[in-house]
């Protein structure tokens, strides 16, 4: 057994706590989106906003039916401009998504890096180390194919999200 394998075991614990406290925020609705492909370099990055366009059309229609406003943050530095195409489809006039996704790096926004657990622990279902906890905590349906099918992710096919809010 490597020290790799000692490591692992001890990783599940730590990461359930700190997605339980996450999870428990009055207000934050937390969850993934994914989609099943063996797609690989371009389709699988055409696959990838497709995935993304899908999760801002919901997003954007929860919001409407609550009758509030939002706003994107996302990790990185916006050279991937392919993201902005998402938001400039929903109908300007009704759009409740009030922007273009707003790029922050994750060491400086605590809401980035709580997203980024959020997926690393849906990618780390895949593999069986955080199946035990992922598979029972989000609220049902949240945690989706954004296809509306129940496939199995695969890995890095994730965008997570943190919603806070009514």
């Amino acid at each position: 057994m490597t020290s790799w394998d000692c490591q692992r075991r001890e990783v599940p614990e730590p990461t359930e706590d700190a997605l339980g406290v996450i999870c428990a925020k009055e207000g934050v609705k937390v969850g993934t989106v994914f989609r099943k492909t063996a797609a690989r370099r371009k389709e699988y990055s055409v696959q990838r906003h497709e995935v993304y366009e899908k999760l801002i059309q919901r997003l954007d229609n929860e919001l409407e039916t609550a009758g509030q406003l939002g706003i994107v943050f996302m990790d990185g530095n916006g050279s991937d401009h392919s993201y902005f195409n998402a938001h400039r489809k929903l109908k300007l006039a009704s759009r409740n998504i009030i922007e273009d996704p707003l790029f922050q790096a994750a060491h400086r926004s605590q809401w980035i890096q709580m997203a980024d657990l959020v997926a690393w622990a849906a990618y780390q279902s895949v593999g069986n180390l955080m199946q035990r906890w992922y598979g029972c905590r989000f609220e049902r349906g949240v945690n989706l194919d954004i296809n509306g099918t129940n496939c199995m992710p695969t890995p890095g096919s994730f965008s997570s999200f943190s919603r806070v809010g009514s």
